[in-house]
């Protein structure tokens, strides 16, 4: 099996040169960061990971993330989970503060999670603080074979100590590295929903 490093370079040269122009849709779904970016090379256990920063001190009351594949029409995925992680020292998350098991991920849409169980009874909340760094993981709970469905990147470049892996080295021995040093090029559309009840309002926030 190739190591990460090779293994992830392979996937991200791959898809910039395949898959970018075929995903259908993707410019419409990501607005101004423009076109997307399938990633391959993920397998069971593995994890992609942005990280965030509140606006306002609030509630993360959504997690939100986008999952292609081309041409397109992949049947759904039952994900490991998404983790909700302090923010730690990049690329290492800190404590575990909230997991949102077994999601299901449709193809083509951005999903969006804001309960922790499937009968949407018990909301997702987790406090943050003011301009307070946090990170929002997927965890793959099969391989994400050449052309997805799986997560993407955007194409407008990559945002340094915003995005990591989680990568198996082999075996059952797993560590955090930056995106960057993987060879992906491009923020994770992985995103976040802040309730801010000073303003009344709500805030998406992403790694760019």
């Amino acid at each position: 099996a190739l190591m990460p490093w090779k293994r992830f370079a392979v996937a991200n040269a791959a898809g910039a040169l395949c898959w970018a122009a075929t995903v259908a849709g993707a410019a419409a779904l990501l607005g101004p960061k423009g076109t997307a970016v399938i990633v391959a090379g993920f397998i069971p256990g593995e994890k992609g990971a942005s990280w965030l920063t509140s606006p306002c001190e609030g509630n993360i009351v959504a997690v939100q993330i986008l999952w292609l594949s081309s041409p397109g029409g992949a049947p759904d995925v039952l994900g490991d989970s998404i983790d909700i992680y302090r923010a730690g020292t990049y690329p290492n998350p800190g404590a575990l503060a909230q997991e949102i098991v077994a999601p299901l991920l449709t193809e083509g849409v951005i999903n969006e999670y804001r309960y922790l169980d499937d009968d949407s009874t018990v909301p997702l909340i987790v406090p943050v603080a003011a301009n307070e760094t946090f990170v929002v993981a997927y965890q793959f709970s099969e391989t994400a074979v050449a052309g997805g469905p799986s997560l993407v990147r955007d194409t407008n470049g990559i945002t340094a100590g915003r995005n990591a892996i989680y990568a198996n080295l082999g075996g059952s021995n797993f560590a955090w590295f930056s995106s960057e040093g993987l060879g992906v090029t491009g923020d994770w559309v992985i995103r976040a929903v802040i309730d801010c009840p000073t303003g009344g309002t709500q805030a998406d926030v992403d790694s760019a």
